[in-house]
């Protein structure tokens, strides 16, 4: 996509490793982490930035009884509007199964 750099790639793939390994939003395990502890995922979690990213946009796709069963990633805004994307495309989709129902 327009915008889209060669470190798109590399963002995704940290923010989704985050997720997996977490099981929780990228965003709200940044949020945690440094907002409310002062500390960051190396520190708390033994792991390379490298890898991994605590920032804005991937989040679990959890199925009752079962656990993760992937992750939805998007990267190339602000962290928080990145967060935001995948909140309004996931209730979307939440609110056009309801209505299918």
């Amino acid at each position: 996509m327009e915008g889209t750099t060669v470190d798109s790639e590399n963002w995704l793939r940290r923010k989704s490793n985050t997720v997996t390994r977490l099981q929780h939003s990228s965003y709200l395990i940044g949020r945690q982490l440094m907002a409310k502890h002062e500390t960051t995922m190396e520190k708390t979690y033994m792991v390379s930035m490298t890898d991994y990213a605590c920032h804005g946009g991937a989040f679990p796709l959890l199925i009752k009884n079962v656990g993760c069963v992937g992750v939805i990633t998007v990267s190339g805004l602000k962290q928080a509007d990145d967060h935001r994307l995948v909140v309004t495309g996931i209730r979307e989709m939440i609110q056009e199964m309801d209505r299918s129902s």
